[in-house]
């Protein structure tokens, strides 16, 4: 063999050059092959020759490792290990950098590294365990998602929402010019042309309702009354349309005003209501009623009542059968309240509302407008509810509709709003329902194991008095990420409850609540949705922390905790201050300052959104209020800059810095491994493919990584550990950064001694050109006349001139370029201690 062949000419064998494979196997320029804990026998000579080589090979070892830890205490130590290197590899086994020995090479050439070898192989089922997790987790995500979006199906409910706001509505042109009481009756009953409603005709046109309650074609042919109440061909409406009002009370205006004579009654935004009349219970149909005829409440219905009483109450009036009941409250609705019936017609509904617009049955105690109806489309197997709200505040204050406006715009009293929501009221009736339904009950089956196994390890933490190691910022979020699912169960299950117990029969002449209701229990389940969501997207933050990579972000958020809180606490002051400031001085003027939340929105959009119109808004008041102009100006420009400019450049600041920490911890955890760089998510997938294809190798059914492990940690044990030299590194490095420290002050001091003195007068070879104060005190009556009498006092003038002087310092730090440096490090000393010790004790030797 090689090794024989090297022994007989005196000279130690070249060493195989191996290093461990991505799949787990010794490769190198040829295969490698060892046993462990074989013992040689008589039975078998070649099993004993292989025996003794590798005894060989240990004693070998042994004397290698004794070798190296000589060199550690030589002061070349740090170069002859310079050239050591280990590198990860598909299965964590890692190996000592290797070269020919014969060619001056490492004496750890191509020897496996125990503890190294043994820490990736604890660490790589913890990898697996993460990366298991998340992608559990991300699964469990996305069937969240599948569910919401086959419950939801948004694609027909946005077609439904457009054709409602769009085609019927007009909300961008017919509903937008709807600005006071009259043109309310306009919108429902008025053709519309050219931007602007038509005038007073004979006979009402229709409007919206005409749409609503169509009788013939687009060629005047009459519409059969089966078919009536399709909008736009395939929309059918269901019952009719509701329209109802909330009104104010009316009455003396508060305080003594001088003014009350001119000013009689006033009008306040607390809605009439009324209490129901009492529940009996009715021994013919066996059900609770109310008893209409109760004294209470036919007194307050009496008190509610309004508008020309003479025509309302006259059973020969036309008005009698038709609008009276409008005009007296309704407990159901706990308003008033007109019904267009769409069996009656688009005549007798057309004509009902010109006798309420007759009768004025808009005035000035009218808060609220609210337009009710709900269609129905087969193609969707779905009931699309909507609503209509003209709102009006005691200013007499009525905002045109805004579709573009922000929802803060909204909370501004007076104003027009619209609101749509799909209702499947049969939820499991075709296949693709009942899919839903399996996918439905498997997420909450995995969402309750979830919340299972969160609620054991609670009891456990408890338990055994270790809660407070779980009362972290994650279990604050899983907790309430498990209440918005239960939640969103609960209310899952009562909206399905509710539709399938309150089915409606139609055609019918009624409203039905049912689909408001329904309506606004999906909307509810919406927001609960809505909030689950976002933790769910936090939550993801809790996943990564198993990897190096993937745990840069939650270490940079960690790391900017304090300083982006310090951050906060001055954002929101100076925030705050300015909404408040441009609620006070535009806020009269401006809807989007009318109020601080309506401010702090528009102030918000110049910094999201880039939108800087805001200053020739507030600029543009100044045609028509002349004093805000300066003010207009400085708001805008002050704002900009100090939130814009300065601000949110601080907060970036806050993020990079934190970054570029979060990245250097990663780099120097790397390196403490032997890694340049924290291993990336490619690197796992790259060592799980390692051992996928050595799991397929069939060596591998033999040398079994549990096999490794065992056989690494029986060496780990019966080897002796490494002298811990820490000591001598922690001195080491300490008077490196001493003379890193000198070095930097010298190349500072170097900084300034390389300038001309000539081109620099503060040059410290300036400092060498000085005097006394007792010189210039010798000088002065040489020059001036003022001394020559008497001699100057040195006190006086140092103190009168002492800040027209400069002195040079005392002992001067700088040294000439030139000039040699002696430096004294720690071995020249203890060379200088060890030579003094030698002659002190030849001294006590020799008596003479």
């Amino acid at each position: 063999s090689a090794r024989e062949e090297a022994s007989s000419k005196g000279r130690r064998p070249a060493k195989r050059h191996f290093r461990m494979g991505r799949g787990g196997g010794f490769a190198a320029g040829g295969a490698v092959k060892a046993k462990l804990n074989t013992a040689p026998t008589a039975k078998n000579k070649e099993k004993a020759e292989k025996a003794a080589l590798d005894a060989s090979k240990r004693a070998e070892s042994l004397q290698r490792r004794k070798d190296l830890n000589k060199a550690v205490d030589s002061s070349s130590f740090r170069k002859e290990t310079s050239g050591l290197s280990s590198a990860g590899n598909g299965s964590g086994f890692e190996t000592l950098g290797v070269q020919d020995e014969e060619g001056g090479g490492d004496a750890n050439a191509g020897m496996v590294n125990i503890k190294r070898t043994l820490a990736e192989m604890d660490r790589w089922p913890g990898i697996v365990q993460g990366y298991t997790e998340l992608t559990l987790y991300t699964s469990f995500v996305c069937l969240y998602v599948i569910v919401l979006l086959m419950q939801l199906d948004v694609g027909p409910s946005y077609q439904i929402d457009t054709m409602i706001r769009n085609n019927l509505l007009d909300q961008s042109d017919k509903l937008s010019n709807v600005a006071t009481q009259g043109d309310i009756f306009a919108y429902l009953l008025q053709s519309y042309e050219d931007g602007n409603f038509g005038g007073e005709e004979s006979e009402p046109m229709g409007g919206v309702l005409g749409d609503m309650f169509a009788d013939k074609w687009y060629n005047d042919d009459p519409i059969p009354a089966d078919e009536t109440g399709y909008l736009f061909g395939y929309n059918r409406l269901i019952g009719g349309v509701q329209i109802e009002q909330k009104r104010g009370y009316k009455g003396g205006c508060v305080g003594d005003s001088m003014y009350s004579v001119f000013y009689p009654e006033c009008y306040n935004d607390t809605y009439i209501t009324a209490d129901p009349p009492v529940l009996y219970f009715n021994d013919t149909t066996g059900k609770d009623v109310h008893n209409l005829t109760d004294a209470t409440f036919l007194e307050q219905i009496e008190a509610s009542k309004y508008g020309d009483r003479t025509l309302l109450d006259d059973p020969t009036s036309e008005y009698y059968a038709s609008v009276r009941e409008s005009f007296q409250y309704n407990y159901t609705i706990e308003g008033y309240r007109v019904f267009l019936d769409l069996a009656k017609g688009t005549t007798f509904n057309l004509k009902k509302i010109t006798q309420l617009r007759t009768m004025r049955w808009l005035d000035r105690q009218t808060r609220e407008i609210i337009i009710k109806f709900t269609f129905y489309n087969g193609n969707f197997r779905r009931f699309a509810f909507a609503q209509v709200k003209f709102k009006f505040d005691q200013g007499g204050q009525f905002i045109r509709f805004d579709p573009d406006s922000g929802a803060v715009q909204h909370l501004v009293p007076g104003g027009t709003s619209v609101q749509t929501a799909s209702i499947k009221m049969e939820p499991y009736i075709v296949p693709e329902d009942f899919l839903r339904l399996a996918l439905e009950v498997v997420f909450m089956v995995w969402t309750f194991i979830y919340i299972t196994n969160f609620v054991r390890t609670l009891v456990v933490a408890i338990v055994t008095f270790k809660l407070k190691g779980h009362l972290t910022s994650w279990m604050l979020l899983d907790v309430g990420n498990y209440i918005c699912f239960v939640m969103y169960f609960i209310m899952r299950i009562n909206l399905m409850k509710y539709v399938v117990n309150n089915m409606v029969e139609v055609p019918t002449n009624s409203y039905q609540p049912v689909f408001q209701i329904a309506s606004d229990m999906t909307r509810a389940q919406l927001k609960v949705n809505f909030v689950n969501c976002l933790l769910c997207v936090f939550r993801f933050f809790k996943f990564y922390q198993f990897q190096p990579r993937l745990q840069i972000v939650n270490k940079t958020l960690a790391a900017s905790t304090v300083n982006l809180y310090h951050f906060c606490v001055i954002f929101f002051v100076i925030f705050l201050g300015f909404a408040v400031i441009g609620n006070i001085m535009f806020g009269g003027q401006y809807r989007d300052f009318h109020t601080i939340p309506n401010a702090m929105q528009a102030l918000f959009e110049t910094l999201s959104a880039g939108n800087y119109d805001l200053g020739p808004q507030v600029g543009n008041s100044l045609l028509v209020y002349p004093s805000n102009a300066l003010m207009g100006i400085i708001f805008f420009v002050s704002w900009i800059f100090v939130c814009a400019m300065v601000l949110l450049n601080v907060f970036v600041a806050i993020l990079m810095d934190s970054y570029a920490a979060a990245q250097d911890e990663g780099k120097a955890s790397a390196k403490r491994v032997g890694l340049e760089d924290p291993q990336a998510v490619g690197d796992d997938i790259s060592k799980a493919l390692g051992i996928l294809s050595r799991n397929m190798d069939p060596r591998s059914w033999k040398y079994t990584e549990a096999s490794l492990y065992h056989a690494l940690s029986h060496l780990d044990k019966t080897m002796a550990d490494p002298e811990d030299k820490s000591f001598y590194f922690r001195k080491e490095k300490e008077r490196l950064e001493e003379e890193k420290t000198k070095i930097e002050e010298r190349l500072e001091e170097l900084d300034i001694l390389a300038e001309d003195p000539q081109e620099q007068l503060y040059h410290p070879a300036w400092n060498s050109k000085s005097v006394t104060l007792h010189e210039l005190a010798r000088t002065l009556p040489k020059v001036s006349k003022a001394f020559r009498g008497a001699p100057p006092d040195e006190l006086a003038m140092e103190d009168v001139w002492q800040s027209q002087m400069y002195y040079a310092p005392e002992d001067d730090a700088y040294v000439e370029e030139d000039e040699e440096r002696e430096v004294v490090t720690l071995k020249d000393k203890l060379m200088l201690l060890i030579k003094e010790n030698s002659a002190l004790r030849s001294a006590l030797a020799d008596p003479d």
